[in-house]
């Protein structure tokens, strides 16, 4: 096949099929694949279009659902947990990796040591914040991770971070959909 017949199997999945946008994007790479890696031949780069992927607005919380997601839990962790990512805009697996020590009042910083792409980088602690992480820390008595997990020696785990934040957007009646990574959109 050539080309055009690829043009014309694309057209028959879109106006014919009627599929997904998805599996339209899926159908055109796994022909590229086949071409380029099973055929060893070069993929018509100029004569095929190249499906754009559409991608929706990110969710973000008000400032009011974001503080009656706070008021949700009674638990000084949790609450401690979801300050953090919400005023520091942490990603789950950053927040899961602090340790007591990236922790700077002096500077007003905390450290994160291995971001997106293994990057360290720091980021701006507010008052507040830090207020609420020493009340923390003077109740929980974390010895090395700030959020430490139920198996010895690690940070909490990302999918009870994640699930947190499903139970409790539904405690505080929010519609949208409530993960880690909103609060770090609602953060920006």
């Amino acid at each position: 096949m050539g080309p055009e017949e690829i043009r014309r199997y694309q057209l028959y999945l879109l106006d014919e099929r009627k599929l997904a946008w998805p599996t339209f994007v899926q159908r055109t790479a796994a022909l590229k694949f086949f071409y380029t890696r099973t055929l060893k031949q070069h993929w018509f780069v100029q004569e095929i279009a190249r499906p754009k992927v559409r991608r929706s607005l990110p969710t973000v919380l008000s400032r009011e659902e974001v503080t009656a997601l706070l008021d949700a839990t009674s638990n000084l962790k949790h609450r401690t947990l979801l300050a953090t990512l919400y005023a520091t805009g942490l990603r789950c697996a950053e927040a899961q990796q602090l340790k007591i020590t990236d922790i700077d009042s002096q500077r007003m910083l905390v450290l994160v040591r291995e971001g997106k792409g293994q990057l360290p980088r720091q980021v701006m602690l507010s008052p507040k914040l830090l207020e609420l992480l020493r009340i923390y820390c003077r109740w929980y008595k974390p010895k090395d991770w700030l959020f430490p997990g139920h198996k010895p020696g690690c940070g909490m785990d990302t999918s009870g971070m994640r699930q947190l934040c499903r139970k409790l957007g539904k405690k505080a009646g929010i519609k949208k959909r409530v993960h880690p990574h909103v609060m770090r959109q609602a953060s920006a």
